[in-house]
């Protein structure tokens, strides 16, 4: 597997997840608990996609081992704050969008 195939599974992922928390902010201000649980689920897909991809990065063809570190960590930095969250507020949805662009630019730039 290619790096750029790498990063753009990974983008995909992080796109859809961005998608996800921006529905889950609308159903929030409607208020509309439903979308706590749900973000709830979508929030272990997430953590479960990520660690299974931490855990097969180093297995990655084509891509040097310092960059599948530098991945794993930015990755590993990410599940440990969605893991930290607690109860989903609008607040939180918010900084969970911003950390998945920074996510995205630390990707970017490896």
């Amino acid at each position: 597997m290619e790096p750029t195939t790498v990063n753009s599974k990974i983008h995909e992922k992080l796109n859809d997840w961005m998608t996800k928390l921006d529905h889950f902010q609308v159903q929030l201000s409607l208020g509309k608990m439903e979308a706590a649980d749900e973000y709830e689920k979508q929030k272990k897909n997430l953590q479960e996609y990520l660690h299974e991809y931490v855990q097969s990065a180093t297995n990655i063809k084509n891509i040097t081992k310092e960059k599948a570190e530098d991945m794993k960590k930015v990755l590993d930095d990410y599940k440990s704050k969605l893991l930290k969250e607690e109860k989903v507020t609008e607040k939180v949805i918010e900084k969970q969008k911003n950390s998945v662009e920074k996510i995205i630019d630390k990707i970017n730039k490896l």
